[in-house]
């Protein structure tokens, strides 16, 4: 089978040096050593004949009629950098030998001294040293990848977490004005304006929160092709009319653990993309999920920052039949800000890439310039219970809002005072410590923001609960709940809620708290029963 023979090329001016070298490496179709030899006798042929990938190792006598010494291997590293070389001295040049090396060489060998089971040897250890540097230079590259996409998502996340503040603001006090005015204000219309622009600008930093792996996640079992099935005329609202949409979605698939919005954003997003690149050709879009076994190599090859185990996954894949990409612009895609067209913020993939991070699965990138283009989410197949808190009635609170955020912390008065509660302030951890200490049965609930600079929201919260076992806390933060589960045991917080926020989801959410059992209560009573 000529196809697994190893592919030598050797590249030797004389023609007695090439016959000692053709008879040791011995027959061609021999057991465990089949070879293709082709031959070269000086550099520029050698140099036409080296088409990259088409040769497995180059065998080079570094006195040619056209080029000597260690600059011969430079000149084949330039025109294949990954093709293992071994080059032949004479007897004496160990310092030439040397010198080849460090040009790019993996191996030399002595004409006067070869025999076939050392220039054999010499042939399976260049191609073995050559993958193993490769090998090494990917994962090198893999790793700087990574550290920059978490550099850029630490970035991200800090961004939107102080814009987020700062919309928490708006939303919160534009929000009480417009429903203090009169119906027929004229400043109805402007401050309304005003509202659904802070809205907008909200669900850019739900993007660099994605990105970044900081967006709001709410991981419950999930079908993905049932979700997709679901939002399927809104995915045809995102395609022009010369771009067709084809869904091939499998059925009964495994559940994944995932946040439907977020699922549903990752889709969106992809096909958006997707569509784009067709352009104003006919063309077409096409979503397709399916069960796939991960093997070690599947693993190895994704996309840097994702990674996923070997075993059973959910793949949901968009490919379309547009413009396709370079190798280049293929590893660039999913930086933060990084696009090729010519107006946009390059975040919807960068956004793709923290929602498939955040669900612990991988990204594939398939693409050749006109070949159009398909991109594979991977999600490893578990399943995981839904949280459910149990609501009854409740009245007449007393809340105290923590938040270094003078802004924050008085639209969040004035957004709970307006709902009927009574509400008390304090600027840091330290200073709600010392309040509840000082009459712990005089609050309810507490609305305690996570990032504060005097005392973190994860030590006041712990202090708070000594004080009151059975406190309700409401945490807020404009990053997300994951945040939350890594610094806290969630099961002892009794809500979450991100900014920015508005009048009534905070309203709401306070509300049902309220309802509900506190749970240091509900463990209490579960530690005496058992």
């Amino acid at each position: 089978m000529d196809d697994l023979r190893t592919r030598i090329l050797l590249v030797e001016d004389d023609p007695a040096d090439a016959l000692l070298v053709q008879r040791t490496l011995g027959t061609p179709s021999g057991p465990g050593f089949g070879f293709r030899l082709y031959r070269c006798q000086d550099l520029a042929s050698a140099l036409e004949r080296l088409e990259p990938g088409e040769i497995d190792v180059v065998l080079l006598d570094l006195h040619l009629p056209d080029s000597q010494g260690a600059e011969t291997v430079s000149r084949v590293r330039e025109r294949d950098p990954l093709v293992p070389i071994v080059v032949f001295t004479v007897a004496g040049a160990e310092d030439l030998a040397l010198r080849s090396l460090q040009a790019g060489a993996q191996d030399y060998l002595v004409k006067g001294e070869l025999s076939q089971s050392g220039l054999r040897r010499a042939i399976r250890y260049a191609m073995e040293r050559q993958r193993m540097r490769l090998e090494a230079e990917r994962l090198q590259e893999r790793l700087r990848q990574a550290q920059k996409l978490e550099s850029l998502g630490m970035l991200a996340g800090g961004i939107a977490h102080d814009f987020n503040n700062l919309l928490t603001v708006i939303l919160a006090n534009s929000s009480l004005a417009l429903r203090d005015l009169p119906d027929r204000s004229p400043a109805r219309s402007p401050l309304a304006a005003s509202i659904e622009a802070a809205r907008f600008a909200s669900r850019l930093t739900d993007q660099l929160l994605a990105y970044s792996g900081g967006a709001s996640t709410v991981l419950e079992p999930l079908d993905v092709s049932a979700r997709i099935s679901d939002i399927e005329n809104l995915l045809r609202r995102l395609l022009s009319s010369n771009v067709s949409l084809e869904l091939h979605l499998g059925e009964g698939l495994p559940g994944v653990a995932a946040d439907a919005g977020q699922i549903q954003q990752l889709v969106m997003n992809l096909v958006r993309n997707a569509a784009e690149a067709v352009g104003k050709e006919e063309g077409r879009v096409v979503v397709e999920t399916r069960l796939a076994q991960v093997d070690a190599a599947t693993a190895a090859d994704v996309v840097s920052g994702t990674s996923i185990a070997e075993g059973p996954a959910v793949v949901m894949s968009v490919r379309d039949t547009g413009c396709g990409m370079d190798a280049e612009t293929a590893e660039r895609i999913f930086d933060p800000f990084f696009t090729t067209k010519f107006t946009g913020r390059g975040l919807g993939l960068a956004a793709c890439h923290g929602i498939v991070r955040s669900h612990e699965g991988a990204l594939r990138v398939e693409s050749t310039p006109g070949g159009g283009t398909t991109i594979r989410a991977y999600f490893p197949v578990h399943e995981v219970p839904k949280r459910r808190v149990p609501v009854s009635g409740g009245d007449g609170a007393r809340l105290l809002v923590v938040d270094d955020d003078d802004g924050v912390r008085e639209a969040a008065r004035r957004c709970l005072e307006a709902s009927g509660y009574r509400v008390r302030e304090a600027d840091g951890g330290r200073q709600a410590i010392a309040a509840l200490a000082q009459d712990p049965g005089a609050v309810d609930l507490v609305l305690l923001d996570l990032t504060m600079p005097d005392l973190g929201g994860d030590e006041t919260f712990l202090a708070l609960r000594r004080i009151r076992p059975d406190l309700r806390v409401l945490l807020s933060s404009g990053y997300d709940a994951r945040e939350v589960s890594r610094r806290f045991d969630v099961d002892g917080v009794s809500g979450f809620l991100s900014k920015p926020y508005e009048p009534e989801a905070l309203a709401a959410k306070v509300a049902a708290l309220l309802a509900s059992e506190p749970e240091a209560e509900a463990d209490d009573e579960s530690a005496r029963a058992g």
